[in-house]
């Protein structure tokens, strides 16, 4: 044990310059070229293709605020004998202004309602459970022209939590893709830029190829009823993005409306009136309304560049190449043991494997100390 550690300490305290030994053969240097390519590829790819000099703030802190808009440049004027679903069934349709579809109203999601089942009830006094005596059901007018207006921001921040990126969407430009990732409509256009988002429900409807509510719905117990009578959950994912448009660096940034329907799944809720309540402890009005739900949730990939994560790639690429190089060295001394210590009777191998593992910790120990200087100089003054 004293042996050892005497030995460690002589090569640990000392400078070593390293004996090179010239082996001609091909098969070798192929080898060694082709690991030097590979270092040349790996570190080019995650650098030019991956941008991994670009810190990544891959959850950005979002803020939104979603409302239906009213009546105004909304045409509720239209003629129940042009509604396919008025027209060609005995259930009626009834007027309802957006604000009443919105129940219940939360800070972001929305729920247009498309059929409604009205039920008055009374109250049985001999065992206390109420009792159907009417019921009406029918459908809502024209929900898909419902506008939805939408303001939302985003703020994104880098490794040591100083904010990089604080903007509203009326600074930014957006863009509505359908279920392939295409545009499908843009969003604060240079005419319009600083006015909330406007997105109709068939407009997203037909983001998440949901051509029409008359489409029979896919959930449990549905029958072959239809997703106006059944209703269906869309999640709306807003998507901000700075550097996935353009192939080197960062550009302006730019948010996505991604949409998808659940599936499988409907969605209804049930409503007590109190007013009815009220008048008439015993007698109450039980409203269920089937509806489309619109989730909205915020994400986004936004970046900037940063010396740390460059030179943490670029350690990465060393690490890869010093793992290389000791194998090909490993490789070398297997197959030309015998004709370097014929050439060299001084180079034993053990010798040989511990001075170069100590020689090249000391190289990864000082490039190690220059990122550190690096980190804290970044940390301190930024990039």
């Amino acid at each position: 044990m004293h042996m050892i550690s005497s030995i460690l300490r002589q090569k640990i305290w000392s400078y070593s310059i390293p004996k090179y030994i010239v082996l001609k053969g091909t098969r070798i240097a192929l080898l060694y070229y082709l690991c030097l390519i590979f270092l040349v590829l790996y570190i080019s790819y995650w650098i030019l293709f991956k941008k991994s000099y670009l810190y990544l703030d891959n959850h950005p802190q979002g803020t939104i605020k979603i409302v239906l808009s009213d009546t105004r440049g909304v045409d509720w004027n239209i003629k129940l004998e042009n509604l396919s679903y008025c027209h060609y069934n005995t259930i009626p349709c009834k007027d309802a202004d957006p604000m009443a579809l919105n129940w219940p109203v939360e800070s972001q999601a929305v729920t247009i309602a498309t059929f409604i089942k009205e039920t008055e009830q009374k109250l049985n006094s001999t065992n206390s459970q109420y009792v159907t005596y009417s019921e009406e059901q029918y459908y809502t007018k024209g929900p898909e022209h419902v506008v939805i207006k939408i303001d939302h921001a985003i703020t994104a921040s880098d490794a040591w939590g100083k904010v990089f990126l604080m903007a509203s969407h009326r600074q930014l430009k957006g863009y509505l893709m359908d279920i392939n990732g295409n545009p499908v409509r843009q969003l604060n256009s240079d005419e319009g830029l600083g006015k909330p988002d406007k997105l109709s429900l068939t407009e997203l409807l037909k983001a998440a190829d949901v051509e029409t509510l008359e489409k029979p719905s896919d959930s449990l117990n549905s029958n072959g009823r239809s997703f106006r009578q059944r209703g269906c959950v869309l999640q709306v994912k807003i998507f901000y993005h700075n550097w996935q448009s353009t192939w080197f660096g960062t550009s302006d940034a730019q948010y996505n409306y991604q949409v998808s329907r659940v599936p499988y799944i409907n969605y209804s809720t049930k409503e007590i009136f109190n007013s009815s309540v009220q008048i008439n402890p015993s007698q109450r009005l039980l409203r269920k309304r089937y509806a489309v739900r619109i989730e909205i949730v915020q994400s986004g990939s936004l970046g900037i560049f940063s010396y740390s994560v460059l030179f943490s790639t670029i350690v990465n690429g060393n690490i890869v190449f010093t793992i290389a190089i000791w194998i090909i060295e490993k490789i070398v001394m297997y197959n030309y043991q015998h004709v370097i210590e014929d050439e060299y009777p001084a180079t034993k191998s053990s010798n040989m494997s511990i001075s170069y593992i100590i020689r090249h910790f000391k190289k990864i120990a000082l490039f190690l100390l220059c990122c550190t200087l690096a980190f804290f100089i970044h940390a301190q003054y930024g990039y």
